[in-house]
């Protein structure tokens, strides 16, 4: 009898014992709302999830998917939220990305960069010589473009390149671009206006009509092209000229040229 008695309560004490053990693993999120997350597998939702920041003031990213060997305070950004991919071996997956953004919606935007403040909505830094920032157009649709909507009444810019490098160059306007323009077949820059009497490109500074560098590049270096969108003529072009080479003129544009200036 006390060898049953025994067995029965060796018996109970293991289906207590897995109950214990099985109410403690972690539970998967199915969607009702207040289970919690399990890493490493799919957790569905049927609201929102939210991750509020509790503690003091930090420079830190809050919430940081990290394939780095970097800890989220070692942040040159701090963040709410981050994307961070360095690693290449060990533990680390060595994915390229440390941001990927995607919609297939009509009219959304993979990424979104907002700003109320006085800062850029979206900034790329590059500290190689790798582009800050690349645009390429896979279809039909412009690589990059910068636009003011209607409703905008501001007196602003849509594209602005600002060159703020030290280096001068060699001599007067060879100091770099802060717009370069280069085509493979087409041409490298065209400015068209839509506004009688505007100019598709306006007077150039002095820095550059006085500089003895192209203003293109290849085999047709000096080549300006105005252009108008309707029958208005695209405007004068304001400011002397000079040219090497062959000139023309389109849409009641002319351009007087001079002697031609000295070989680079």
């Amino acid at each position: 009898m006390l060898r049953r008695r025994g067995i029965f309560t060796a018996i109970w004490a293991a289906a207590a014992a897995l109950v214990l053990k099985k109410t403690e693993q972690p539970v998967q999120a199915d969607g009702t709302q207040g289970t919690p997350l399990t890493i490493g597998v799919q957790n569905t939702e049927t609201a929102g999830t939210h991750l509020k920041w509790a503690g003091t003031p930090a420079s830190t990213v809050l919430l940081l998917g990290n394939d780095s060997g970097f800890v989220p305070t070692d942040a040159a950004f701090p963040a709410a939220a981050g994307g961070w991919a360095s690693g290449t071996e060990g533990t680390f997956a060595g994915v390229p990305n440390g941001v990927s953004g995607y919609t297939a919606r009509t009219g959304g935007s993979g990424v979104i960069g907002a700003n109320d403040s006085s800062g850029p909505g979206v900034r790329g830094l590059t500290a190689s010589s790798g582009p800050g920032v690349l645009g390429e157009a896979w279809g039909t649709g412009n690589a990059v473009r910068g636009e003011i909507p209607a409703f905008n009444g501001s007196n602003t810019i849509a594209v602005y390149g600002l060159n703020n490098s030290s280096y001068a160059g060699p001599g007067p306007g060879a100091g770099g671009f802060g717009v370069y323009g280069l085509s493979a077949k087409g041409h490298g820059l065209v400015g068209a206006t839509s506004a009688a009497g505007g100019a598709a490109v306006p007077r150039l500074p002095d820095a550059i009509r006085r500089s003895s560098r192209p203003f293109g590049h290849g085999s047709d270096p000096g080549r300006i092209r105005v252009e108008a969108k309707d029958a208005t003529a695209a405007g004068p072009f304001h400011g002397e000229s000079s040219a090497k080479g062959r000139t023309s003129a389109r849409d009641g544009v002319s351009a007087a040229c001079s002697s031609p200036p000295p070989d680079r």
